[in-house]
């Protein structure tokens, strides 16, 4: 089967976060036990002309993180021009158990559209979709048009 959804997870780790500048926005914490490969997907919205933003990986053994550190290499870097892009930061064997996405904001509003993680190569068949905040999931194989 070639389903994208067949053998990965996919958690929203974070919804949309209103204009703001000079503090640290951190998602929701991930736990990456029984997966091979996480990848962040970060959505990054309207940036203030001085704006900056930059995106990073923090990871750490305990579930709450109190042990947080930076993921060396995970940091992607916005100005106002980068606006409405979106950065993609993937771990292939992950080495601490749980992880967050960090986005510092400064100088002037940065607006944060949403952070999801796609966890791939599980270690246990077949993978659950049982993230609340995802309403469904649909796979199509040669569909007919209606």
């Amino acid at each position: 089967m070639h389903s994208f959804l067949g053998n990965k997870k996919v958690v929203r780790l974070g919804g949309y976060t209103a204009g703001g500048f000079s503090d640290n926005i951190d998602s929701e914490i991930l736990d990456t036990n029984g997966f091979d490969s996480v990848t962040f997907i970060a959505n990054i919205g309207t940036i203030t002309a001085t704006g900056t933003a930059t995106v990073s990986i923090r990871d750490g053994n305990d579930d709450g993180l109190n042990d947080a550190k930076d993921v060396d290499g995970s940091e992607i870097t916005y100005t106002a021009s980068d606006g409405s892009k979106v950065a993609i930061i993937e771990i292939y064997r992950p080495a601490k158990r749980y992880a967050q996405v960090r986005i510092a904001r400064a100088t002037a509003n940065v607006v944060i559209e949403s952070a999801t993680a796609i966890l791939r190569d599980p270690t246990r068949v077949p993978v659950v979709q049982d993230d609340p905040s995802i309403q469904d999931t649909v796979f199509l194989s040669s569909p007919a048009d209606s």
